[in-house]
């Protein structure tokens, strides 16, 4: 695969070809066959927006997912809050990309004490954006996480039934479908539930090489960067120029 919209766009007519009605992560006529879209913004949420208003136009909602706990973008950030709540005004669904805290471990009350980070950090997430947090999903989670089906009272978790079962899942993380080809799959497919996980950042008009992509990210950041040093810092531009030869 090219990883490009047009791809993404024969993905979701496959889907619905194949008689699939398109949800989101909330509890879905029993007699439907589901596919449930979800994104997780790992790294950009420049790239969900992008992704967002493509699907608008192909008249999908879905959920994203945000990260709290990255260096890698700030939600509070007036962009980043402002293309945010935009894609909930398109329709689409924002949930918590939860990352457990490693001190969670250490907890003699494991259970509830994960289930109170997830609702606070929850809270968080609705207070700054402003919107309903009501779903979350694991950010890498660790085969015991996944086996709690952990149930969070007012929360929808993207790794519980009926959302998630082992075969019913795909997901393009880091850059390779682990399903194989995802078209083959889904016209093979038998199930009536089915999760298709993409991260936005992979994916672009055209054809980009996934190291291309990469080195592309890195410089984007140390623009950004650079700009907040001199707009928010105050740092005279004239200290980023390059000395002449």
């Amino acid at each position: 695969m090219d990883f490009t919209y047009q791809e993404y766009g024969t993905l979701i007519e496959l889907l619905r070809a194949s008689g699939f009605t398109l949800e989101k992560f909330h509890e879905a006529p029993v007699d439907e066959r589901k596919a449930y879209l979800r994104h997780d913004i790992d790294m950009s949420i420049d790239d969900a927006f992008r992704l967002a208003n493509f699907e608008e136009q192909l008249g999908v909602v879905s959920t994203y997912y945000v990260l709290l706990d990255t260096g890698f973008y700030n939600v509070m950030a007036a962009g980043s809050s402002a293309r945010l709540r935009s894609m909930a005004y398109m329709g689409h669904d924002i949930g918590l990309h939860y990352v457990q805290r490693s001190h969670l471990d250490e907890d003699p009350d494991y259970d509830s004490a994960l289930l109170a980070d997830i609702c606070r950090q929850c809270t968080l997430l609705s207070e700054m954006l402003d919107l309903e947090i009501a779903t979350f999903s694991f950010h890498r989670p660790t085969p015991q996480l996944l086996q709690k089906k952990l149930i969070v009272p007012g929360l929808s978790n993207a790794y519980a039934s009926p959302y998630f079962e082992q075969g019913a899942y795909i997901s393009d993380s880091n850059h390779h479908w682990r399903c194989g080809d995802p078209f083959a799959f889904i016209s093979e497919f038998s199930g009536s539930s089915l999760q298709v996980l993409t991260h936005p950042f992979w994916w672009n008009p055209d054809p980009v090489d996934p190291r291309r992509k990469l080195q592309d990210f890195v410089d984007r950041l140390a623009d950004s960067h650079r700009a907040t040093l001199i707009h928010d810092v105050g740092l005279a531009a004239s200290v980023f120029e390059k000395a002449s030869p």
